[in-house]
């Protein structure tokens, strides 16, 4: 270790030297310290739990920035940031010790919205990586949560990147250079892509209004979800399996489409007094699945000159209902009536 000690100052102090007989200032000039690893600890994502995500180098773990996840916000999700890992080298002479730094730093935010500000998450000097000039800096077990519950649906970005300094010797003082080791930049981040969704399997009624630009999601053969709330979310609505009832003041006016499978059903009966779409749509490729209207009425706003809605029906045995065509040159294509 003394040897070890010894040759690196030897080192550094006749690049020192040299530095000082070239540019005439020992402070003039320094090599570099670079980023050769550099790892975000996730869980929540799609590779488990504490999982290192590769955001640089040669590491064959996952790639941060191919992270592009659904996230259902039914089932209490929960995004953890645990930490992150850097490894450097060293040329020239320059070094790193526990009065350097290494930063992670990051963003989490939904990208309809104005980006926040970055928070900084200073990593720990671990030493040697395993021998001189190679380095490591990392903090892990740390549990900061990305989603605090309040989140709407839509696209989220995470935002990372890394930034450290290095050191050079010149006999008798340490000098720093600057954020000379980064990877990535505040404009120029590694970003991961978390969508957030609303989706259910089984019989229930929502708790409260689905916001956002997201979509929702119902796959539950045999069952009934019902929506009975005044909801905002301008996503589709996807009724993949089973029957989605609109009870009360439940509402989709603001979702974009309506897509029901075949064997499905859009029931709109428990209404106040009518119900609003912009488009009705077949859910895959198969052919579209039912609108059970009751006694109320279902007003089509949406569509263009030309579009055509492919349904089973609209209006089922014993309905009373009506349904409302606004919009102009378009036409529903059905198949049977029940």
């Amino acid at each position: 270790m003394r040897a070890l000690v010894c040759r690196q100052l030897l080192c550094r102090s006749l690049v020192s030297i040299i530095s000082v007989l070239i540019f005439g200032s020992s402070s003039s000039t320094h090599a570099t310290i670079t980023i050769t690893d550099a790892f975000v600890i996730l869980t929540g994502g799609p590779s488990g739990s504490s999982y290192y995500y590769n955001a640089a180098g040669s590491s064959t773990n996952t790639s941060f920035n191919s992270i592009s996840q659904n996230i259902n916000l039914l089932v209490s999700p929960a995004i953890t940031l645990n930490g992150g890992e850097v490894k450097t080298t060293a040329t020239g002479g320059d070094y790193q010790n526990s009065n350097n730094y290494e930063r992670l730093i990051y963003r989490f935010y939904n990208s309809g919205s104005s980006a926040p500000s970055y928070t900084t998450n200073s990593l720990t000097f671990r030493g040697e990586n395993p021998s001189y000039p190679n380095y490591k800096w990392d903090v892990t077990g740390q549990t900061t949560q990305l989603l605090n519950g309040s989140e709407s649906s839509g696209t989220y970005y995470f935002d990372v990147y890394f930034e450290g300094n290095g050191s050079w010797w010149n006999g008798s003082q340490q000098y720093f250079t600057g954020s000379e080791n980064t990877d990535g930049s505040s404009s120029n981040p590694n970003r991961a892509t978390f969508n957030l969704f609303y989706g259910a399997t089984a019989n229930g009624t929502q708790a409260s209004a689905f916001t956002g630009s997201g979509y929702f999601n119902f796959n539950g053969s045999g069952q009934t979800y019902t929506l009975n709330q005044n909801n905002t979310y301008s996503g589709e609505t996807q009724i993949q399996a089973g029957t989605v009832a609109l009870s009360g003041s439940g509402a989709v006016g603001n979702s974009s489409v309506v897509r029901i499978a075949a064997n499905s059903t859009f029931d709109i009966s428990g209404v106040t007094t009518s119900a609003s779409v912009n488009a009705l749509s077949e859910y895959g490729t198969s052919n579209g699945g039912s609108v059970k209207l009751g006694s109320k009425t279902l007003i089509m706003n949406g569509g263009t000159a030309s579009t055509t809605y492919q349904m089973k029906s609209i209006g089922v045995s014993g309905d009373t209902g009506a349904f409302t065509l606004n919009a102009a040159n378009s036409s529903v294509n059905l198949r049977t009536l029940s």
